[in-house]
């Protein structure tokens, strides 16, 4: 049971890394792909490091799949502390589906998004947000000149504006959620396998994680600790370990929630 039960953990890994290596192939060719119509030989070179990058960085939307041209994401809560109140919504403001790009977000002074059309509403805004494209603030959710904007069409942080308390859900801290919730199921169900079956032989998942848990016990908390005071640290040492392990597998995943 325990040899058919590590087969099945290899061939999951392996699984995933077949997937990964297909992902940056699939890119790779759309990347050196030439124009139909010949007008241009130029060959876009494809970075690895950038795409992979792309991928891991923390944003306020979790990227699912790109059809088309077309991005198809799970949008999160925006949440910025301002004046001492709370404005939230969701990151979808920031999406321009016209264009499929980024556009800001405008706030009133009662803590709304404005919905803005051509003509604009800037005397309407209390304050407008961005997702930085550059500078020290990329990726991350500034002020903007909203006088700017609606006047010159520009995009220009607000470093006059004060701090701003960003306190978002991003993709990360989802991510963080999962492997906490995951972590959780599996040992409380592992506990609950040892009441019932005790004195008996490990079985399913409880047989998986005991040589790990033994290990952890045996060879870095009792020989590094002591026997005496060992017992008292093991259980943050199994906390830390299993939180980190999880999440490395959890990183080989190349669709959500990995």
């Amino acid at each position: 049971m325990v040899l058919k039960n590590i087969r099945l953990v290899f061939v999951t890994l392996l699984i995933s890394v077949f997937a990964i290596n297909f992902t940056f192939s699939q890119a790779h060719d759309a990347a050196t792909m030439h124009n139909d119509d010949h007008e241009t030989d130029v060959i876009e070179e494809f970075n690895a490091g950038q795409m992979i990058i792309d991928h891991i960085i923390d944003s306020y939307e979790w990227h699912l799949i790109t059809i088309n041209d077309h991005h198809y994401s799970v949008y999160l809560p925006v949440i910025i502390y301002h004046e001492g109140s709370f404005v939230t919504f969701m990151s979808s403001e920031f999406v321009d589906h016209h264009s499929h790009g980024k556009k800001p977000v405008f706030i009133n002074e009662n803590g709304e998004v404005i919905h803005y059309d051509d003509q604009g509403h800037g005397p309407d805004a209390a304050f407008g947000l961005a997702i930085m494209h550059e500078g020290p603030s990329k990726g991350k959710i500034s002020y903007i000149d909203a006088s700017e904007y609606f006047r010159h069409h520009k995009i220009v942080e607000d470093t006059q504006a004060g701090l701003l308390w960003d306190i978002s859900i991003t993709k990360n801290v989802v991510a963080l959620w999962f492997s906490i919730a995951l972590i959780l199921f599996i040992f409380i169900s592992i506990a609950k396998t040892y009441k019932t079956r005790k004195g008996m032989a490990p079985k399913g998942m409880q047989s998986i994680m005991e040589p790990l848990i033994v290990f952890i016990r045996d060879d870095i908390a009792k020989s590094s600790i002591g026997e005496k005071k060992y017992q008292k640290y093991l259980p943050y040492l199994l906390t830390v370990f299993f939180f980190i392990f999880f999440n490395n597998l959890l990183g080989l995943i190349p669709i959500i929630p990995g």
